[in-house]
């Protein structure tokens, strides 16, 4: 399946409709999704490779052979992964050591994840070389060096969103994997914060993983600069960047609370091609 195909396939799509099916604010974590089209691993990915995109990957998800829409582009959504960027460079010193990648995709994978399935983070953060740091064996390019993975599931699960990690965490380098759950009017706000432990990530099963907590107002989460720069732990911090790093989650979703309220619930508008528009097929996340 080409690139233009899938293409063809979200131009077709009937947003009013996925409005209405995917922005459903309950407490169930059942949350509907749409079936875009059949596809493969390679298809998908050549598609997140590729510069000409009709919906951005980050609102999508391969699986069981089919590629998915899982979350509908909107204000919130993107509002929270702005206002956690702007909260990390606040929190640090700018841009100046610390790269934020924002709508970044990995398109050389590491030895070992060649096949892999290529995912879009809706935040990623990682060091610049300037800052004197080694890239972790395994990856080539500085541009590939992340530590920290932010996921933001609005329409989207815990599912959806606890599958995005588990292939994060295998990630040479990554040392943080946020993930925030926020249902479509606010009601609902968990976080999950994953860190490497003796230099592992607790797996799915494993008693120690972080759970998943309700984020109320004082839900801080800490970031130690040696190794969000990926630093070894006795080489000297960047002069003004601060030691650790800590982001407060709770006035940032209220911010993001404010901004909806005035903000209509955005999506792309794309004119039906040969003059219909697809139905589309829900089911859960």
């Amino acid at each position: 399946m080409s690139v233009r195909t899938i293409n063809n396939a979200v131009r077709r799509l009937d947003w009013n409709v996925l409005r209405d099916l995917l922005l459903v604010d309950n407490d169930n974590d059942d949350q509907p999704f749409i079936e875009l089209c059949t596809a493969s691993v390679s298809d998908w990915n050549r598609y997140v490779r590729s510069p000409r995109q009709a919906l951005n990957p980050k609102y999508m998800e391969w699986r069981d052979g089919r590629i998915w829409i899982v979350e509908f582009p909107g204000s919130i959504h993107g509002s929270a992964a702005g206002a956690f960027s702007a909260s990390m460079a606040l929190a640090g010193t700018g841009i100046d050591h610390l790269s934020h990648h924002s709508d970044s995709t990995t398109d050389d994978p590491p030895p070992g994840m060649e096949n892999e399935l290529l995912i879009q983070p809706d935040c990623s953060f990682g060091p610049y070389s300037t800052v004197g740091g080694v890239l972790p064996p395994g990856l080539r390019r500085w541009r590939q060096y992340s530590t920290v993975k932010v996921d933001f599931g609005v329409c989207e699960g815990w599912g959806g969103l606890d599958r995005k990690s588990a292939l994060w965490r295998r990630y040479p380098g990554v040392e943080y994997v946020v993930s925030i759950k926020l249902s479509p009017k606010l009601r609902t706000r968990e976080c999950r914060f994953e860190e490497r432990v003796n230099g592992q990530f607790p797996g799915n099963d494993d008693p120690n993983r972080a759970p998943i907590l309700p984020i109320g107002q004082n839900t801080v989460l800490q970031f130690d600069a040696h190794r969000l720069l990926g630093l070894p732990e006795n080489d000297d911090i960047p002069v003004g960047f601060n030691d650790p790093v800590l982001i407060n989650v709770s006035p940032l979703i209220e911010r993001i609370h404010q901004e909806s309220e005035l903000l209509p619930v955005g999506g792309p508008r794309p004119r039906p091609a040969g003059g219909h528009q697809r139905r589309v097929r829900p089911g859960l996340a």
